[in-house]
């Protein structure tokens, strides 16, 4: 197969029906006669069964029969349930092996159940006149799950449908394995050194050394394929394309559309990549190439008019080895360089509804309030009847009116922080692109005791007047970014008094306290922690110097020690890994910890990432540029140049690598909490996935909230937060 015809051939799959298509099946109805349940605890697997049956566990082995039948003689009727392990990358070899030679089978069909791969095979003994079926679900990384079912032919009639809704009963209570990491290599351990800017989509790829990377046109949609450079076969495969057109609302209803022939595909989960919405599912078989397994993820881009569609696959002999580099090459994508500023959309407006919990409605008097950003130091007067929505995907903050809030027109504030604009980029080049677009210029602006410059225009298709204004926060390069949008000159008018009203004091930890803390920790050999030692929540960042999404967290982070820790109420650890950027990444993670034998490491820690937003890790973490960086924060440079090329915490750092692992870390940054002793965790969605990369601080505020004031434990604390995030 050539890169050439494997997105086309992904996109016409027709892949071979499962033998229990049809019955196992997630979320099933179960017939009124299975009026019992067994779970099987170490697994959270359950199935409904007859109430004139029984459960027999038998060292691990479970039994569902008719109460008092005899079936010692293995001839049924009986359903069996039972564990299997077997070596990581040979599941397809399991149940061949396990049907052994003296039964009789037509075809061996490959599933899923509830995000679980299967296979599956109709069985016969003609030896002893007797039928079933083996079902094998793969569990884990080297544990999959038997049922399997027998009967003699006589009474296949009466007990045959019976067997059938007991398989369409089964149900798992745990999340779906088949999104997580099957290899026991982790994605925390790939090194993607190669960066490719995919202008087309303004994101920057990584890959492993010695893979290559083609662009095209394929049907009008700029495409892309990356695989091994040297490989006969091309057993592994990337490619994406750009869907015209496709928001971030459109896309379970595109994956579904895309992959409506792929009948053994896995449920359809929601995700993120680099911070935007997605959709993500694998599916395996085909009528083209039928060993083949593919992950497909759909996520939409910033432009709020375009996604991208992903397929990562190969043979599935191969998969095992595949999956760890398909997840760390999906978690390392990132913004190419600097943020993307574009022309308001009214998309921005219309889904502010669905992220307003209280939607207010304009009342008589016309009075204002304050609102304090808190976790930004940004204080505003609104108009009374304004409401306020954080956390949205294309804003961080949202500023909006009754009928913004309700999705028909109105006015709006919309504001983004950005760490840095990128290198070699001010605020005036950086907005003369959208000057352009809609014929205005750049033009100085001032407010909240910051500088910036605005863009100020009347859009006549939606009859409204905006503005793109871009402010100075704090003095090293961050920026915040508004959006406005009036549909008339009063209520512009509005807007700039709301502007006009600001008050910015960057939210900024205390530098001197942290690296002193870290230098008593790492001393004492407890790693990187700030916080005091009694706080109720204790936290781990899993990150990695090369990694931008960690650039782009330490800045959330940095706001949530005042806030938080210093209160008493949290506990962070950050964990270094090397794992994307290799060596440069190792240097750098070298570089903070002898840093902070000298009393300087959070100010090292904040100085490598300013350096690697404003000037690119290559420069930022060679060896010149680590001089250069920190030699302006005080360091002895001899003293850390010696610690450096002494390897002397490559301990430290293969230990955060092998707790990533046992974690199951597969991206960075990835952020674990734990309350009181209990041992830290991901964070669980609704969904039953974990919450991968960065936690935004308001939600990390809110999740702090339910659980020291409300006593809540975190999954309580998340589900909490999205009930009243609606």
């Amino acid at each position: 197969m050539t890169k050439k015809h494997f997105l086309a051939v992904l996109f016409v799959f027709t892949l071979i029906t499962s033998l229990l298509s049809g019955t196992v099946a997630s979320g099933a109805q179960t017939p009124p006669d299975l009026i019992q349940t067994y779970t099987w605890e170490p697994y959270q697997l359950s199935v409904g069964y007859p109430g004139d049956w029984t459960m027999i566990d038998k060292e691990g082995v479970i039994s569902l029969r008719p109460a008092g039948r005899d079936v010692s003689d293995g001839l049924g009727p009986e359903m069996v349930l039972f564990t299997v392990p077997f070596t990581p990358g040979e599941f397809d070899s399991v149940i061949s092996t396990l049907i052994g030679s003296d039964a009789q089978y037509n075809t061996i069909s490959s599933s899923a159940l509830e995000g679980y791969l299967t296979q599956s095979a109709a069985l016969t003994w003609p030896a002893n006149n007797t039928m079933g079926a083996l079902l094998l679900i793969r569990y884990g990384a080297d544990t999959a799950l038997a049922i399997t079912y027998r009967v003699r032919v006589n009474e296949s009639a009466q007990h045959l449908p019976l067997f059938d809704a007991m398989l369409s009963s089964l149900t798992f209570e745990t999340a779906p394995r088949l999104q997580g990491d099957f290899s026991s290599v982790s994605a925390a351990s790939i090194q993607l050194p190669q960066r490719h800017v995919w202008s087309a989509t303004g994101l920057a790829l990584y890959m492993p050394d010695g893979w290559m990377i083609e662009e095209t046109i394929e049907s009008g949609s700029p495409t892309i394929a990356i695989s091994p450079t040297n490989q006969d076969s091309d057993p592994y495969m990337v490619q994406a394309t750009i869907l015209a057109d496709a928001t971030a609302a459109d896309l379970r209803y595109l994956a579904e559309a895309i992959s409506e022939e792929d009948d053994l595909r896995s449920a359809i989960t929601d995700t993120t990549v680099a911070g935007y919405p997605g959709v993500t599912y694998d599916f395996i078989g085909g009528d083209v190439f039928p060993d083949f397994h593919v992950w497909t993820v759909l996520f939409a881009l910033p432009d709020g008019e375009n996604s991208v569609l992903l397929f990562l696959g190969t043979n599935r002999e191969y998969w095992d080895e595949f999956r760890p580099f398909a997840s760390a090459m999906i978690s390392s994508i990132e913004p190419a360089a600097g943020p993307v500023l574009s022309v308001p959309s009214r998309v921005i407006a219309s889904g502010l509804a669905e992220k307003s919990t209280i939607l207010a409605r304009r009342q008589d008097g016309g009075g204002t309030k304050p609102f304090n950003w808190e976790e930004y130091g940004v204080t505003f007067t609104l108009p009374e009847t304004w409401e306020t929505v954080q956390g949205g995907q294309e804003f961080d903050l949202a500023l909006v009116s009754p009928e913004a809030a309700a999705g028909s027109g109105g006015s709006f504030i919309v504001v983004q922080i950005f760490p840095s604009l990128g290198p070699d980029t001010t605020p005036e080049s950086a907005l003369q692109a959208s000057a352009e677009q809609v014929e205005s210029e750049v033009l100085p602006y001032s407010a909240g005791g910051a500088d910036g410059v605005t863009v100020d225009f009347s859009d006549e298709a939606s009859q409204t007047i905006n503005h793109l204004i871009l402010l100075a926060y704090g003095d090293k390069g961050s920026v915040l970014y508004f959006q406005t949008s009036a549909p008339t000159e009063d209520e512009d008018a509005l807007i700039l008094e709301v502007l006009a009203s600001m008050v910015i004091a960057p939210v900024m930890a205390d530098h001197a306290a942290v690296d002193a803390a870290w230098q008593t920790s790492l001393a004492a050999g407890e790693g990187l922690v700030y916080g005091d030692v009694e706080a109720p929540v204790r936290m781990v960042e899993f990150l990695d110097f090369s990694c931008g999404h960690c650039a782009n967290y330490s800045y959330d982070v940095e706001r949530l020690l005042p806030l938080e820790a210093d209160a008493g109420r949290i506990r962070v650890e950050w964990a270094l890994l090397d794992t994307i950027g290799g060596d440069l990444s190792n240097a750098a993670a070298q570089a903070t910890y002898c840093a902070t034998e000298q009393g300087k490491g959070y100010t090292a820690y904040k100085t490598l990432f300013e350096g690697y937003i404003n000037e690119g890790r290559d420069t930022a973490y060679s060896r010149d540029g680590i001089s250069r960086l920190l030699g302006e924060t005080g360091l002895d440079l001899d003293a850390l140049n010696a610690c450096i090329d002494d390897q002397t915490y490559l301990d430290q750092i293969i230990s955060a690598r092998d707790r990533a692992n046992g974690y199951g870390v597969t991206g960075t940054p990835s952020v674990l909490l734990g309350v009181g002793e209990e041992d830290v965790a991901f964070m669980l969605l609704p969904s039953g996935d974990n919450w991968s990369g960065e936690i935004p601080i308001n939600v990390l505020r809110a999740i702090l909230k339910s659980v020291i004031e409300d006593g809540q434990n975190i999954p309580d604390a998340v589900t909490t937060f999205f009930e009243e995030q609606g």
